[in-house]
């Protein structure tokens, strides 16, 4: 599993300057506008980014003026730093290599932006060599460093082709997809394209839910953020034997959270389409459609079946996956959000003392976020200082009255 160790941000809209180390599991916490989204905004930025749409994403923003900090700057920077398992080693004498970091800043330009400097490079082990080991470098728009040999050593036709075809509104790694020359280029444009954001599922999300479906379901699975092939998915669940598993952990989560439902179906109709059905308990398991469900049964199966799934994105990030749940709904959500961050990397925002307050949640999957001056600030809560408050209060209980962090 491939995971992010660590982001720092510079001007990025309210993220002024922040370093935020990523676990697991994060939950992020704060008043409203104290700046969670913006980090999910980030996530989202970065995989339209390595599919080659930054341009289109930073567009859709309202432009680069809209995405900078509002204060005087010119710039947003920004790293991401990774561990990869099984990294490409870069000389045979080494055993290992630590994590992989990518380094770009954007740059203004009147009204547009340009990508001014885009550096991949590679820690090795301190062991046996202090320095970076570039993998990429592009400086104001000349390349220095293309799969570890500077400029000076890297083919002339290769030179030739990025002159012409560069663009300096895009990630370059976007723009080079060779796996087999520039094999870890392409895993970390493959990890950053993998990233998904669900922002709530809206009331189209529902109706697409209620409508049939085309079948549109190949592996790995992934969840569209608005429901369109969650019956496509659940139909592979049930078809394939890889999904076993996780057919038989969403019906557990289904029957804890909806004692009615027996199962659901997924018939296939003649014309290809999938229909989401359900059996109810009730009434000698009669089969149900969709639109018999409440929105808060659909969006908790659409919750469960995105973290059961076994093959999951690189990041999940889910903007307030309390709403339109019921309360007795939260702690089954908070196992399922464990449980899931044992298989890929989890970011969640959240309102609902009750997910604080679940068994499966620990202080250490908890980041407080505030804001300074109009800035936004991360931070860990300090387990020690809060040790014997925990004694005696919960932890959505402490957060609630001001004592979960020094700036509550």
């Amino acid at each position: 599993m491939a995971k992010i160790s660590k982001i720092s941000l510079k001007n990025y809209k309210s993220l002024r300057d922040v370093e935020l180390e990523l676990k697991p599991l994060n939950i992020l916490i704060g008043t409203n506008g104290s700046g969670k989204s913006n980090l999910l905004d980030f996530f989202r930025l970065l995989k339209d980014a390595a599919e080659g749409q930054l341009s289109r994403h930073i567009n859709r923003e309202g432009g680069f003026g809209d995405v900078m900090w509002w204060g005087a700057s010119n710039e947003v920077k920004f790293s991401v730093e990774f561990y990869i398992p099984n990294p490409l080693s870069l000389r045979s004498q080494f055993e290992k290599a630590e994590p992989t970091s990518i380094f770009i800043t954007l740059e203004k330009i009147y009204d547009l932006y340009s990508v001014d400097f885009e550096t991949i490079n590679t820690q090795l082990d301190t062991r046996i060599d202090n320095s970076n080991y570039f993998y990429l470098q592009i400086e104001h728009g000349r390349l220095a460093y293309l799969g570890n040999e500077p400029v000076e050593n890297i083919d002339a036709n290769i030179i030739e082709e990025f002159k012409k075809t560069y663009n300096p509104q895009e990630f370059y790694i976007s723009q080079l997809r060779d796996p087999m020359r520039f094999s870890l280029l392409n895993n970390i444009r493959t990890i950053l394209a993998d990233f998904v954001v669900y922002r709530g599922f809206s009331a189209g999300a529902i109706e697409n839910v209620h409508q049939a479906q085309t079948l549109d379901a190949l592996y790995p699975l992934r969840l569209e953020p608005d429901l369109s092939n969650l019956s496509s998915i659940l139909h592979a669940l049930q078809n394939d034997a890889r999904y076993e598993t996780a057919l038989e952990d969403l019906t557990d989560y289904l029957n804890l959270a909806f004692p009615e439902i027996s199962k659901v179906d997924t018939p296939q109709s003649a014309a290809g389409k999938i229909e989401l059905r359900w059996r109810n308990k009730d009434f000698q398991g009669k089969s149900l459609p969709a639109f018999s469900m409440s929105d808060g049964m659909i969006r908790f199966l659409g919750l469960a079946t995105l973290l059961v799934l076994p093959d999951p994105p690189a990041l999940i990030a889910i903007d307030e996956p309390e709403i339109g749940l019921h309360p007795k709904l939260i702690p089954l959500l908070a196992a399922l959000l464990k449980q899931a961050s044992t298989r890929t990397q989890i970011v969640v925002t959240t309102h609902s003392p009750e997910l604080l307050n679940s068994e499966s949640i620990t202080l250490d999957d908890i980041v407080l976020v505030n804001k300074e001056d109009g800035a936004t600030t991360f931070d860990r809560p300090d387990a020690v200082r809060l040790e014997r408050w925990l004694e005696n209060y919960s932890i959505g209980h402490l957060w609630m009255i001001g004592k979960l962090g020094q700036r509550s």
